[in-house]
């Protein structure tokens, strides 16, 4: 690619020494990326800067029109965010063949099995059932605590 690259440019060394290479014409203007940062180049060309710290970002350095060095902070996305997954992660082609898969298994319909006549009869009949005991009611009050009782109040 034509451009120059200074990774770890959170780092003070680097940014002083990238910015002294690049105003001395000694290289080329380009980019640069903090720690967790990273730029994702398609065919030569930036795509988009993506971090893995929300903190992490990338710039571009160089030279404007009248020899003055620039620095500009490029858009960057912290792959942390639900959205930023979904975009870039998920919906690269490399995952194209799982989308596929999930669009087809929703297009089939899912027809549920039917139930067995004897089954269906028996389904439809009431069941008998024995009725629930009744429980005694109690005469004595119910405030009345025993000994074990008065222990784990305590």
């Amino acid at each position: 690619m034509p451009y120059s690259n200074s990774p770890h440019f959170g780092s003070r060394e680097r940014r002083e020494a990238y910015s002294y290479y690049v105003s001395s014409d000694k290289i080329k203007g380009g980019y640069a990326a903090d720690d967790f940062a990273a730029l994702h180049f398609v065919n030569g060309k930036l795509e988009r800067c993506v971090s893995s710290r929300s903190y992490a970002k990338c710039y571009k350095l160089g030279k404007d029109t009248e020899g003055k060095l620039f620095l500009k902070r490029l858009k960057t996305y912290f792959l942390g965010e639900k959205q930023h997954q979904e975009d870039f992660i998920w919906n690269a082609p490399c995952f194209e063949y799982l989308r596929e898969v999930e669009e087809e298994a929703q297009q089939e319909e899912v027809k549920p099995e039917e139930p067995k006549a004897d089954t269906q009869t028996e389904l439809l009949q009431p069941q008998q059932s024995e009725p629930l005991p009744q429980l005694p009611e109690s005469t004595e009050s119910t405030n009345n605590a025993t000994d074990s009782d008065t222990q784990l109040q305590r």
